[in-house]
């Protein structure tokens, strides 16, 4: 905000109260400001003073009316039009910022900062060539703006003038190069350019420059997430390694970078080396040791399964061989690192590695050698214990109590904590879960029994979006069909996420969506145990769990700003009926998110499951490890697409494994039925909820921005494109106003 006008009040006064204000002390700022106000009442600087006090305590309407007093005592104060134009831009007045911001502009040409806003807005409003217009009207007067060179870019970039773009980035950071918002985007440029090196090189200096911005880290993981090293670098692997502990950053998003970096790791391919040698036995101390040095590794073990035959197979070999040497010593604690690892590995995935009858006897062996030292006091085997958890989680144990009062098991604390202690806090917390309604359909009961078996997804590290928005702001940014300046949303959304699962998908959108309040419902007392835990770790506090059947939602007796229901309806025995039942819960104009399977992306998972259903591989852990095991060893020259299944992350855990491949109750879609069921509910489409890769190849296809909203279009795309929806449509809708 700009405060700064001629004083007619003592000088030292408001001094003071500017010096508060620019030091963050804003409510001190806004009592001094009115304390003066009683004084001068006719002075328009004080009231410019605190509007921007007001605006920056989010007391946006309170904000607004200072600035119009300033103008009611000042018409000609530029300032004061510029502080009004910018709040009301924030309360989505697009119309009415442009022309306060040109009553500033009339007042002042010269005005930079306000040429730069109205830049914004103008962008916002869709009209690029305008706002292009408006910064390079502030560049001829103050060519050394940084800022204005980076919002020309950034609409450069909009319209799909790249090499412009990277000129404009490339001027400001020049101007300024600690300018890590413009490192990181220009990274983004470079590399939809398909200039990757370049592009990681721009990310990197963003987080040296700015390493605590969560923004940034974000965006990092979230582009360099199709991204396949052919080399190995330690700057870009220890960035990599930070990511991984950034609140910011999904895991998950960032497998493809790592496993293809750490493929060309020095020691990962020494190990790799002597694996392939089949010499694994002989050389477990070597191997283990090592690979306890690849820190990399061995967080994102801790973290989420890796979708990686090879590496699964190497780390199947090693557990087996480990079991069959745990009383030599070619096993020491230097290796107790990677063991650590792959025991909380086998946890997270839920143990989906195939299990031998040798080994089965074996690690019931080994739970009684535990049992039996444990019971008569001797000294806490910690090795053995944490090799039997990378078979079985340790909760399920007698001794459990025991191990827990012993003071020896510190180097293990990590595996304590995830498979005893938490374990322990969501099965108290089941009892906290209040219940909306009982679940009487048949499908739904299977469902429910399959999901209280398998929490899904079992999940480490979320990615929270960096800082949440008003519905308006993250509408602009999915680039909807929607006009955002004829809709008023409110400020405080109500939402309902049905099927929340495990929590991912509430705990997104609480960390997305600004001052939101959120019921989340999930058929699952497991799933919805597992979120509770989650989100009181994360100390996330406008989330209501309840466990409840879609089907039954309208006992609830209210209405939501948005639904969200993703991977849920095509699990019910009619998702038409599910999918009415929600419609009837959404305000007039409120909007819904909902997620369901692609006929044409899945004719894969068609096959496979044919195939499981032809082998009589049982809906169970012993029945899902067979199968997987038999696909991840089949001939890859059969021409079968059955194998292609080992590409998907889903494949690497029980849960997701079954969800994917064992699900009781599976419905797929065309867009046209889509369509069809849209009209029927009295919906409206409104545009995908889908990656910019996606909505660039459907533009180079068809130009128009109207086109993103035509299912017949996507629908054509699709059937030419036949993977691009392969984890599921998603897509937002608007319900008619009746």
């Amino acid at each position: 905000m700009d405060i700064k006008n001629q004083l007619d009040p003592p000088q030292a006064q408001i001094n003071s109260v500017i010096e508060l204000y620019s030091n963050g002390q804003i409510q001190e700022a806004l009592d001094s400001a009115e304390a003066l106000i009683k004084d001068y009442p006719n002075e328009a600087m004080l009231y410019n003073i605190s509007g921007a006090c007001y605006a920056s305590l989010e007391q946006l309407d309170t904000a607004v009316q200072c600035y119009e007093k300033a103008l009611d005592i000042k018409p000609d104060y530029a300032e004061a039009h510029n502080n009004l134009a910018i709040t009301l831009q924030e309360l989505g007045q697009l119309d009415a910022a442009v022309q306060c911001y040109d009553q500033a502009l009339a007042l002042k040409p010269d005005y930079a900062e306000a040429f730069n806003n109205l830049g914004i807005v103008l962008k916002e409003l869709g009209q690029l060539d305008a706002a292009v217009k408006s910064y390079e009207k502030i560049l001829t007067i103050r060519p050394d703006f940084a800022e204005a060179h980076f919002n020309l870019a950034v609409t450069f970039q909009e319209l799909g003038q790249l090499d412009a773009a990277v000129k404009s980035y490339e001027q400001a950071i020049a101007i300024k190069p600690d300018y890590a918002e413009a490192s990181n985007n220009l990274g983004v440029v470079l590399n939809d350019l398909g200039q990757l090196d370049k592009a990681v090189k721009c990310y990197e200096k963003a987080l040296s420059i700015d390493s605590d911005n969560n923004f940034l880290w974000s965006s990092f993981s979230k582009n360099l997430r199709s991204i396949e090293f052919l080399e190995f670098n330690d700057s870009t692997a220890s960035c990599l390694l930070k990511a991984l502990t950034k609140p910011t950053v999904k895991p998950n998003d960032l497998l493809k970078p790592i496993t293809s970096i750490l493929r060309h790791n020095p020691i990962f391919l020494s190990v790799f080396d002597v694996y392939k040698s089949g010499n694994v036995d002989d050389k477990l101390g070597y191997l283990t040791e090592q690979l306890s040095t690849i820190p990399l590794l061995l967080k994102l073990m801790e973290l989420c399964s890796i979708p990686d035959p090879e590496l699964e197979k190497l780390l199947t070999q090693i557990r087996f061989s480990t079991l069959n040497q745990l009383s030599s010593e070619n096993i020491t604690f230097s290796s107790l690192p990677f063991y650590e690892a792959l025991a909380l590995h086998c946890f997270t995935n839920e143990y989906v590695f195939q299990e031998s009858n040798e080994e089965t006897v074996k690690v019931n062996q080994l739970e009684n050698e535990i049992s039996k030292r444990i019971s008569s006091k001797e000294v806490i085997p910690i090795l053995k214990i944490t090799v039997l958890a990378a078979y079985r989680p340790l909760h399920l144990f007698s001794w459990v109590d025991q191990l827990l009062q012993s003071n020896s098991t510190d180097k293990i604390q990590r595996i304590i904590t995830t498979q005893i202690t938490e374990v322990r806090e969501e099965q108290r917390l089941r009892s906290q879960i209040h219940e909306i309604n009982v679940t009487e359909n048949k499908v739904s009961k299977l469902v429910r029994e399959q999901y209280e078996a398998n929490p899904y997804p079992r999940w480490i590290n979320l990615g929270l979006s960096p800082e949440p928005q008003t519905i308006r702001a993250v509408m602009h940014g999915l680039k909807v069909n929607l006009d955002l300046n004829e809709h008023q949303f409110p400020a405080n959304p109500e939402i309902l996420i049905a099927g929340c699962g495990t929590g991912q998908h509430a705990l997104s959108v609480a960390s997305r969506f600004q001052n939101s309040s959120i019921i989340a419902i999930d058929l699952s007392l497991s799933s919805l145990s597992y979120a509770m835990r989650k989100t009181k770790e994360l100390s996330v506090a406008n989330i209501d769990y309840m466990q409840g059947d879609i089907l039954k939602l309208n006992t609830l007796d209210r209405q939501f700003d948005i639904i969200e229901s993703a991977g849920v309806l095509h699990h019910m025995e009619d998702p038409l009926v599910g999918w009415k039942v929600l419609v009837d819960l959404l305000k007039p104009h409120g909007l819904m998110r909902i997620g369901l399977y692609s006929e044409i992306a899945r004719q894969h998972i068609v096959e496979i499951r044919e195939f499981i259903a032809k082998k009589g591989y049982e809906n169970s852990p012993e029945g899902i490890r067979q199968c997987r095991y038999e696909i991840i060893n089949m001939d890859t020259g059969s021409g079968s697409r059955i194998q292609q299944i080992i590409n998907s992350p889903d494949f690497y855990s029980l849960s997701d494994c079954r969800d994917l491949l064992f699900h009781v109750q599976e419905h797929r879609f065309t867009l046209p039925q889509i369509a069809n069921a849209l009209e029927k509910l009295d919906l409206i489409f409104i545009g995908f909820d889908c990656s910019n890769q996606i909505q660039n190849q459907f533009k180079a296809r068809y130009s128009n921005n109207e086109d993103l909203a035509s299912l017949p279009l996507w629908h054509q795309f699709e059937q030419d494109n036949p993977n691009t929806f392969f984890n599921m449509y998603q897509f937002w809708v608007q319900k008619y106003n009746y």
